[in-house]
């Protein structure tokens, strides 16, 4: 066996019987290296009570053909997803509604059967829900149904049947139309409250009393759309009872029932909306 010193490469002679044959060069085997590269940091941002599906692991580069690996690992004092979202492990996304506000910090980790891995640092950002004005729409008016909770004694109120009918499977009874609302007018907005036994719904023409009210830990309801509208000729009333947590507050456009009410030792019995 001869060596070429310019090369370094063998060069082999095999002897026959008849003659020889020359083998060369002799090639070395390089080793293949996994490589692991890491993205810059994705700064995502949400809103609570809204839904989020943009949120993917990066895999640029990875060998596709072949099924991925996709992990995650939080970080930055992160021990979880706010709460309403998941990791999807099969595709590398982060998707669902939160409910949960703050800052969370976290890795998706995404590697190919080569053992070449990319990590794609996420910073997440959810920020407390707040209402806005809405347009009202043009159409004349729509009935109010109203539905009662005997486990907690609390009234509802909503123009959505399929609502309705959903609460009524639920254990709900139903008490008929409350009253009929415009579709034009002030818009009444929904809140809920969940840190009372069977939770708690307030309703109001005041997006600053909405507002306020979920600074302190109630939740916008309805996606923070209004649930009816105000305006017409018939009152809507509002009594309100100081000795329950959940369905202390009670609307009707029957002055007798708000008279009973009154008489019984509810409060503030005023007009809240109007109905036509």
């Amino acid at each position: 066996m001869k060596i070429n010193k310019k090369t370094a490469f063998a060069t082999v002679s095999i002897s026959l019987l008849f003659g020889s044959v020359v083998v060369s060069p002799i090639l070395p085997v390089l080793p293949v290296f996994a490589a692991t590269s890491t993205t810059e940091t994705v700064q995502a941002n949400g809103v609570e009570g809204t839904a989020i599906n943009d949120i993917q692991a990066n895999h640029d580069g990875l060998d596709t053909s072949n099924e991925l690996t996709n992990t995650i690992s939080f970080t930055s004092g992160t021990t979880a997803l706010p709460t309403g979202l998941t990791f999807n492990a099969d595709n590398g996304t982060v998707t669902g509604t939160p409910t949960q506000t703050g800052t969370f910090s976290f890795t998706i980790h995404v590697a190919d059967t080569s053992g070449n891995q990319i990590d794609t640092p996420v910073t997440l950002t959810i920020a407390a829900a707040t209402l806005t004005p809405s347009t009202p729409s043009t159409t004349s008016s729509k009935v109010v149904y109203r539905i009662y909770n005997p486990n907690t004694g609390e009234h509802f109120y909503t123009e959505s049947l399929g609502e309705r009918n959903a609460d009524i499977r639920n254990g709900w009874s139903d008490e008929g139309i409350g009253w009929s609302a415009p579709t034009s007018g002030t818009p009444v907005y929904r809140v809920f409250n969940p840190n009372v036994h069977g939770g708690d719904h307030y309703y109001t023409t005041s997006i600053g009393e909405a507002n306020s009210l979920i600074s302190k830990g109630w939740r916008p309801d309805n996606g923070g759309k209004p649930v009816f509208y105000s305006g017409g000729s018939v009152n809507v009333y509002v009594a309100y009872n100081p000795n329950a947590k959940s369905g202390s507050h009670n609307y009707t456009s029957n002055s007798a029932e708000q008279n009973a009410l009154m008489t019984k030792g509810w409060k503030y019995g005023a007009v809240a909306f109007k109905g036509v």
